[in-house]
This record gives structure tokens, sequence and C-alpha cells, in this order.
């Protein structure tokens, strides 16, 4: 009977140091997702070939620190181009972004596929 209640204290102490080690350690801000229509799509192989695609879907979901410094940024979307590659195009490449809050840079990935599906994303550094 001895051993139970000092486990149960301990366990309850245990309890009560984990709940303010986590306190401290926990971001307590949400991430904020937005989802919309219109993205800028590839139309060719040049650095400067895009054209706006209103029926785009696009989302993307921010997240900042209680210091209101960014934790992450990420963004996707997916549409439709008049471009038509004879092979899937794929590319990758570093892009800085600016925002009221400063600026963003991070990793570009985007793909279109001979039937002209276009899809991008950018992940935050």
């Amino acid at each position: 009977m001895k051993k139970t209640n000092l486990l149960k204290i301990a366990f309850v102490a245990l309890g009560v140091v984990v709940m303010f080690v986590g306190a401290n350690s926990v971001d307590a801000k949400r991430a904020e997702a937005n989802k919309g229509e219109g993205c800028f799509v590839k139309t060719g192989p040049g650095d400067n070939d895009y054209t706006l695609d209103p029926t785009c879907d696009a989302h993307d979901v921010i997240k900042m620190e209680d210091a209101n410094t960014l934790d992450f940024y990420v963004y996707q979307d997916h549409g439709q181009t008049a471009w038509h590659p004879d092979v899937t195009y794929r590319a990758t490449y570093e892009q800085c972004l600016i925002f009221t809050f400063g600026q963003v840079c991070g990793i570009v990935k985007e793909t279109v596929t001979p039937s002209g599906e276009y899809k991008s994303s950018f992940k935050s550094n």
C-alpha cells in the first residue's frame, strides 16, 4: 500500500514538472492556413515564362513564433498551363519572397507534365 502511494506521488510530481517544462518549450501560436484560387503557372522553358491561371488551386500555411518571427512557411498550387512539354519538366531552385514582416527564403519545386498539368511548392528554410 505504501509503495502504491509513493508511486502515485512520484507520477503526480513528474506530471507537474513535465507541465512546466512543456510550457516553456512549446510555442503557443497556431499555424494559419489559407486556401484560394489563382496562381502563376509556367508557360515555357524560360525564366520569365509565367501567366496567371485564375482557376489554379492554391493553399499556404504560415507559422509565427511568439516573438513574431517566422517559424515556417509552405505553399502549394495545382493548375493547368498551355505549355505541353514533350517530357515532364521539373525544376528545383531557391527563391526569396518578401512579406510584411520581412524576407523569407526557401526551395521552390515546379512540375509541368506533357498534358499541361502544373504543380509548384515552396518550403521556407
